[in-house]
């Protein structure tokens, strides 16, 4: 109440922020590449308030902590809200004046998955009246956006450069990376092959293709017109779909 909210695209308003009135942004991550957009919106004298969307995944919070959260971020926000208090008590290990700023708030995806409360409809009417033609409803998600990337380009050096800024990977990191780079490739086109094998081999079950919103669709769409089992559907959330489905599949 009382404030005027804009969602906008984070490419957009980082470069287009001085021509916004200032006022508090929510921010979507704290990562090393923000130190480079952070200092100029503070002294544009907006206030800054952020979270983690993909802080969730990785192998323990100390891990999570190195690579995603930039500390001297810390001078320019408000507020960090953590996902847990685990993650929490990990960047206090590193710098314990910061916990007036940062408040456990859980993740937000997360907050009504296990509500079963809480419908959507939206959902809940398209999943019904496919339960009427098929006898099981198949999530299948990937995350191929750094390999089947939207704009059709795939260059390892730039993807290399860019996540090393991004997650403070150093220099010894690079073969590792490149390796897991051509492995996701090879990984996305074998990975097509299984899905167009399962579809084709069970014309019973449904299948809900959600590619990551980054993916250049040309092959996923190649495998939904095949088959008419099959739809690609950006609608609601991915965790709101995994609800009603009867199996979610995810690379």
């Amino acid at each position: 109440n009382g404030f005027r909210v804009i969602m906008v695209n984070s490419r957009f308003f980082h470069v287009f922020f001085p021509f916004f009135r200032p006022g508090y942004v929510l921010e979507n991550d704290l990562t090393f590449q923000s130190s480079k957009f952070l200092p100029n919106l503070y002294e544009c004298g907006f206030k800054i308030f952020a979270h983690d969307e993909e802080s969730f995944g990785h192998q323990n919070d100390d891990y999570y902590i190195k690579e995603r959260i930039c500390l001297s971020n810390f001078k320019y926000i408000e507020f960090f809200f953590s996902r847990a208090k685990s993650d929490r008590d990990s960047i206090l290990k590193l710098n314990l004046n910061l916990k007036n700023k940062i408040q456990s708030a859980a993740n937000y995806r997360f907050l009504n998955f296990n509500d079963k409360t809480i419908e959507n409809h939206v959902i809940s009417h398209k999943i019904n009246k496919l339960r009427k033609k098929f006898s099981k409803i198949i999530l299948v998600a990937s995350k191929f956006s750094m390999v089947n990337r939207r704009d059709k380009l795939f260059d390892s050096d730039s993807i290399v450069k860019r996540r090393m800024n991004k997650f403070n990977w150093n220099k010894k990191h690079i073969n590792d990376l490149k390796n897991y780079i051509y492995y996701n490739r090879e990984l996305f086109e074998k990975v097509l092959l299984d899905y167009e094998e399962l579809i084709k081999n069970n014309p019973t079950y449904f299948f809900v293709l959600r590619p990551h919103p980054g993916e250049n669709l040309d092959k996923w769409l190649n495998i939904s017109k095949k088959f008419n089992n099959t739809i690609i559907d950006f609608s609601e959330s991915l965790l709101e779909w995994s609800k009603y489905c009867d199996l979610l599949i995810h690379n």
